[in-house]
């Protein structure tokens, strides 16, 4: 067998199993795993997404956030939208394209 291509094959399975196991051996310890383990792996989780399926492998990858992230997101997409509404009662042109897809994204999360 080829060692390079053992190790290289697949190198993004491997970091995300690794990351796994690291954080199964924190919660061990500690009994949670800490957010600055776990949100990157989410974002991580996001671009990939975006990376092989466009905007359907984003919105897959969105449905698959944990409970407290999709609150989280929820209310920051839910700012942009009271922002962008808030403007345009301003006078100043609101942003459609933006709006559609702040939309979009609150309803595959589902927040």
């Amino acid at each position: 067998m080829d060692w390079q291509h053992i190790l290289i094959d697949n190198w993004h399975v491997k970091l995300v199993a690794a990351v796994m196991i690291w954080a199964a051996w924190i919660d061990g310890k500690e009994l949670r795993v800490p957010n600055w383990l776990t949100f990157p792996m989410v974002l991580t989780g996001l671009i990939y997404g975006t990376c092989v399926g466009g905007w359907e492998g984003l919105g897959a990858a969105l449905e698959r956030i944990p409970v407290d992230y999709k609150t989280e997101i929820g209310s920051w997409l839910l700012g942009r939208i009271q922002k962008s509404v808030s403007a345009a009662a301003k006078g100043r042109s609101p942003d459609a394209a933006s709006d559609a897809r702040n939309l979009w994204a609150l309803g595959r999360i589902g927040a």
